[in-house]
């Protein structure tokens, strides 16, 4: 997942080195195709008109389905048990403990996705720089801040299952990561979350079955969570190589340049990296 620069230009199956424009979608790929799978199962990623139109429809509507199943099955039973709990202090905060990250979570998402064709345009702007990179340094700048955003990734993703099981396995342990009460629990069926819902959970399998729907519920929440601050993230950090590149174009400009030719070179190199000037 996390390769070395020599990886892209070893040569192919027949003994020639790929070009340099196979070598920038190969590169870019790597770079950003962890993040693009993650955009598609969070339902931020906006796809071509060419798709078919049920298809379409059903990724259109996976962010908000998303969201309306955790605010449904998970948030409003907390706001249950909020309102019984209002007047006791320290359990007032262990339900804002989980109750805000994961609302906070849906309104992030809802967000994002009303803004998924300026998600498109970024990816899109993000490409284009890939495929202009002209020389192996400047690849090596780019693979060098793309590897920070995939280590974010990977180490956000394992964080979060690792939060998870430790946070949802304690209750087969039989004891909670917060105060028990009487008001919202029920000793022999505790639930990991301050949770009041409108039937009788004690029922058959029925206390099972919430206590799976949050563990799914929360890594599904804490998955888009993590990835819409690691896209953010890849922003920032690709910006960052472009500058980086740019700064290098610049040096070796002043350096190895005539006068005459400086005023033409420099034109174009902010014609090239415009949008991040």
């Amino acid at each position: 997942m996390i390769m070395n620069f020599t990886s892209f230009i070893e040569p192919n199956q027949s003994g020639s080195r790929v070009s340099e424009q196979e070598l920038n979608n190969k590169l870019f790929e790597w770079a950003i195709g962890l993040h693009r799978k993650a955009l598609k199962i969070s339902g931020l990623w906006l796809y071509p008109k060419s798709t078919k139109w049920y298809i379409k429809i059903l990724m259109d509507l996976q962010s908000p389905f998303f969201a309306a199943s955790v605010i449904v099955f998970f948030s409003t039973p907390e706001i249950f048990a909020l309102i019984r709990v209002w007047s006791d202090l320290t359990l007032v905060v262990d339900n804002f403990l989980s109750f805000i990250p994961v609302f906070s979570g849906q309104i992030k998402l809802l967000v994002l996705w009303t803004k998924r064709k300026a998600i498109s345009r970024i990816i899109n702007l993000i490409e284009n720089d890939y495929l202009e990179l002209k020389n192996d340094s400047e690849r090596k700048i780019m693979i060098k801040y793309a590897r920070i955003a995939k280590i974010m990734m990977v180490c956000g993703v394992a964080n979060i299952s690792y939060s998870i099981i430790v946070f949802h396995g304690s209750v087969a342990f039989g004891f909670l990561f917060r105060t028990i009460t009487n008001l919202t629990d029920i000793p022999t069926h505790l639930i990991s979350t301050q949770s009041v819902y409108p039937f009788d959970i004690t029922v058959g399998y029925r206390c099972l079955i919430i206590r799976i729907l949050h563990v799914i519920l929360c890594f599904i929440t804490g998955f888009y969570y993590t990835e819409i601050d690691v896209f953010f993230g890849i922003s920032i950090l690709h910006s960052c190589g472009q500058l980086k590149v740019l700064a290098k174009e610049i040096n070796y400009l002043t350096d190895s340049c005539q006068s005459s030719m400086i005023k033409i070179l420099l034109k174009n190199i902010v014609l090239r990296h415009y949008r991040i000037i």
